[in-house]
């Protein structure tokens, strides 16, 4: 789960890299028609039990074949050119694997495992913008991120806003932190509700915390660098990021490369499983 302190895109030795285009992207759907299965890019962690399946804008999380988080959306809303993922579609997709040992920084260990499989989809806007969205699937963990780089004619990249969803399936258990602002400490009590009691448009701090029948999952950030630190306000059956507004009312103002942090829930079995992961 180090692997989340890692914000690069540079492929190290050792990383198996497979690339599909259009005579890969056909294949797949014609296997996927034959078999009855939906025609879309999904992603398995090392061990088979964490899924990803990804229908863009739509993104839905399986654990052990059970359904955790279904109805997902994608968003990213740039100055004048509106939300990429809207009307969005695949130009390729491309598939990596890791399994290396990283240094950690804190705590008792001094390395960390960072076994993880990565989809990416190089998507292209309504509007003729080419991007990328990363998925990542670990064993106790899947994270997604954005990455938009800057046009020849473009002084910066303006984010107004981003609008990343994530939709419990059910009615589970909620470890609700509510901020009073974007300003607010983290230290404030914790309420114990399901989730369908949780206070709709009420800033959320992160983590927060999901117990299902019999998984725990935890919605968090991670490589947070040169952008809003994120939190989820409850709309309906959806938790969508908030990010942290600028001065002038806008997200983030970057002049290279757009890389968010990682999207991450955090899953495990029991409640302690989720330690091991931070």
């Amino acid at each position: 789960m180090a692997a989340w302190l890692r914000s690069g895109v540079n492929v190290p030795p050792g990383v198996e890299v497979v690339e599909s285009g259009m005579v890969a992207g056909v294949l797949a759907l014609c296997l996927a028609s034959a078999s009855g299965w939906p025609a879309m890019p999904r992603l398995d962690s090392p061990d088979g039990r964490l899924r990803v399946e990804t229908d863009v804008p739509n993104w839905s999380v399986r654990y052990d074949g059970r359904s955790l988080f279904n109805g997902n959306q994608l968003g990213l809303i740039l100055k004048g050119e509106g939300n990429l993922l809207s009307g969005a579609k695949v130009i390729k997709t491309a598939n990596r694997k890791s399994d290396q040992k990283i240094k950690v920084l804190f705590g008792r260990a001094s390395e960390a495992r960072d076994r993880f499989n990565e989809l990416r989809l190089n998507l292209e806007s309504s509007q003729g913008r080419r991007f990328d969205v990363v998925f990542r699937c670990y064993e106790d963990a899947v994270a997604v991120r954005y990455e938009v780089s800057k046009l020849k004619n473009e002084a910066k990249i303006v984010l107004q806003d981003e609008r990343t969803t994530f939709k419990p399936v059910g009615d589970p258990t909620a470890y609700v932190q509510y901020l009073k602002s974007y300003k607010t400490s983290h230290e404030h009590a914790v309420d114990v509700v399901p989730f369908s009691k949780v206070k709709a448009d009420n800033l959320l701090d992160t983590p927060l915390t999901l117990q299902f029948p019999t998984v725990t999952a935890a919605i968090t950030e991670a490589a947070l660098r040169r952008y809003a630190g994120m939190g989820l306000r409850k709309t309906g059956d959806d938790l969508v990021s908030d990010l942290t507004p600028r001065a002038d009312g806008s997200k983030v103002v970057v002049e290279g490369k757009l890389l968010t942090p990682w999207r991450v829930i955090l899953i495990g079995d029991k409640p302690g499983k989720l330690l091991g992961s931070c």
